[in-house]
């Protein structure tokens, strides 16, 4: 990014002063400070529900007892989502608040996370990973969903991969990096809608199991 930074030259000292603090102030200062804390704590960890959810776009319903995390940069860019899984299948679902919902310009579905909107699912399926790893272990996998040319499609990569389907992906700040594995995954079932208030978008989808390559076992983390 080129960023251009004026004004400067308006720039003045603000003086000497005083400013005072009430302990009602103090008070609400801590009570806000706690939240904000209890908040990032909460994000580190959700337990994935057993369950088969049909999916209709309305995930407060279809995701109905799961406990779903909630994250932000600010109100105008605002996330709800949800896990749970079966037997058979991984399920998911975003709803994201965003005001120029659900648009995508890449020209294939590898790059739809550089070219709009996407939402992601990264998973290390090896308890015994380092979980405070920098780098991908073997059987990590990223799970990206956009609009690709109107139509909702998933991309799986794979930095680690036994079976090979490679990419190489460049940017401003890597000039190369490499994927041994980046691949649509046709058997995913998406329901992609906009937002009935116009002002986002949902996503769930239906992820079988046999195309991530992993068998979920109740109690893992």
């Amino acid at each position: 990014r080129n960023l251009l930074v004026t004004g400067f030259e308006k720039v003045v000292g603000i003086g000497s002063g005083k400013v005072e603090i009430k302990p009602d102030e103090i008070k609400l200062a801590r009570a806000q400070q706690e939240a904000q804390m209890q908040a990032a704590i909460g994000t580190l960890r959700v337990t994935a529900k057993h369950l088969s959810p049909t999916l209709t776009g309305n995930p407060g319903k279809d995701f109905a007892g799961s406990s779903p995390v909630q994250f932000q940069k600010n109100a105008d860019s605002a996330v709800r989502a949800n896990v749970a899984w079966d037997d058979q299948n991984l399920y998911l679902s975003w709803d994201v608040t965003d005001s120029t919902p659900w648009i995508n310009g890449a020209p294939e579905a590898a790059r739809m996370y550089v070219g709009g909107d996407t939402v992601d699912f990264q998973f290390g399926p090896d308890p015994k990973a380092n979980a405070k790893r920098s780098e991908a272990a073997a059987g990590d996998f990223r799970l990206s969903i956009g609009n690709l040319a109107g139509q909702p499609t998933a991309v799986l990569y794979r930095a680690l991969s036994a079976v090979k389907k490679p990419k190489s992906f460049s940017s401003g700040f890597v000039a190369k990096y490499e994927m041994e594995y980046v691949d649509v995954l046709p058997d995913v079932k998406i329901v992609a809608n906009m937002r009935p208030d116009k002002k986002g978008y949902i996503v769930e989808a239906s992820v079988p199991w046999s195309a991530l390559g992993f068998t979920p076992v109740a109690g893992e983390k």
